[in-house]
């Protein structure tokens, strides 16, 4: 079985594990299958909105998809999540990722 379907299987019995959602969406990138990323990186975020590291690729998933306002929002919103939860070197990677974003 590869590891869509392990993950696919895993959800089915928690359906609300911001990291198995958060896995599936990686394993989505990696075929370049974007959609199916996209969806989820959302269902992830309305299972956990502080589960930080979805920020970071979702912002990507979206600069990939030529969305670059997109990207600047999620970018945004995780370095707000970042400072709330205290988390320097999160907030330091979205910073990096939003400002090298803003100057293309």
């Amino acid at each position: 079985m590869d590891r869509i379907q392990v993950l696919k299987t895993h959800l089915i019995n928690a359906p609300t594990d911001v990291f198995l959602w958060y896995a599936l969406a990686l394993e989505y990138m990696k075929i370049k299958e974007l959609e199916g990323s996209k969806r989820c990186f959302e269902n992830a975020i309305k299972c956990d909105e502080n589960y930080l590291a979805i920020y970071y690729q979702y912002g990507k998933l979206c600069e990939s998809m030529h969305n670059k306002m997109e990207a600047i929002s999620f970018y945004k919103k995780g370095i707000e999540i970042a400072l709330v939860l205290k988390d320097m070197k999160t907030y330091n990677e979205l910073v990096l990722a939003l400002e090298d974003l803003e100057e293309q």
